[in-house]
């Protein structure tokens, strides 16, 4: 074996080429497979556990700080259906999309409220 790595893994791939090549993305199997799996992924995205997963990901990746456990924020994300400062129902057709509002010095989340009202208390 030799010491060098990348001459490893050339000779690695020489030998081993055509089962290297079978797992790439190019292969039938994933080519014929692809649009099955993705409608799959669509529609559990679509679920609760889906887009639970996803909000608390998406709050992981930003470094959103919280006092509470995301599970319990999310919980009180997805029960909120009117805007805390106005009470109107969350339409984003009419601009009025949940957002979830942090305070602007300590970053925690405060509560759910629609864009426009997110917007004017950052003002």
């Amino acid at each position: 074996m030799p010491t060098n790595t990348t001459a490893y893994m050339r000779n690695y791939y020489n030998k081993n080429k055509q089962n290297v090549n079978y797992w790439s993305y190019t292969n039938e199997n994933y080519i014929k497979n692809s649009e099955r799996i993705r409608g799959a992924q669509i529609k559990y995205r679509n679920t609760y556990n889906g887009k639970k997963v996803q909000s608390i990901s998406n709050w992981n990746r930003r470094k959103i700080p919280c006092i509470s456990d995301l599970n319990n924020v999310f919980e009180i994300y997805w029960n909120t259906n009117n805007c805390v400062d106005c009470n109107k129902d969350f339409l984003i057709q009419d601009g009025r999309a949940k957002c979830m509002y942090q305070d602007p010095d300590t970053h925690l989340f405060v509560s759910v409220l629609c864009k426009s009202c997110s917007n004017n208390r950052n003002k």
